[in-house]
């Protein structure tokens, strides 16, 4: 027969047994549980990544096109002054130099404006924008 001692030993053994599979699901629990944490976490911090991305993007296209904006308009007065200058009706009334430097004047207002927005614009545009405020300068100079 089954004495105390066996049903004591009985006992304890299957507390231990219970308290290890205790043990052991309540391990596996808090890692996959960790695991799912850490996943939807990196799965957000990836999607805020992408959104300061879209908003650095967006910022920057908004950065850039105030740039050209800015001298587009810069290049549509230096545009006015250069023909004024150069126009062969008013050459003759004594204000020749007068409209030469407005028309310098601008053409170094868009090349310092190029020089300071050139983060924002591309080599190639902002070598185009020189050259042709370059050489209309120099054509308004035979002019005055």
């Amino acid at each position: 027969m089954h004495s105390t001692a066996d049903f004591l030993k009985l006992l304890g053994l299957l507390t231990t047994g219970s308290l290890i599979a205790l043990g052991c699901v309540a391990f596996l629990t808090k890692h996959i549980i960790q695991r799912w944490i850490d996943r939807t976490f990196n799965v957000k911090v990836k999607e805020i990544d992408h959104q300061r991305a879209q908003v650095t993007f967006s910022s920057l296209h908004v950065s850039r096109a105030e740039a050209i904006r800015l001298i587009y308009h810069r290049l549509l007065d230096f545009k006015q002054a250069a023909l004024l200058c150069v126009n062969k009706a008013s050459l003759d009334d004594g204000q020749g130099g007068e409209r030469f430097t407005t028309t310098y004047d601008l053409g170094v207002d868009i090349h310092n404006l190029v020089e300071r927005e050139f983060i924002y614009l591309d080599q190639e545009t902002c070598d185009v924008v020189l050259k042709v405020v370059h050489s209309t300068i120099k054509c308004s100079c035979r002019c005055k």
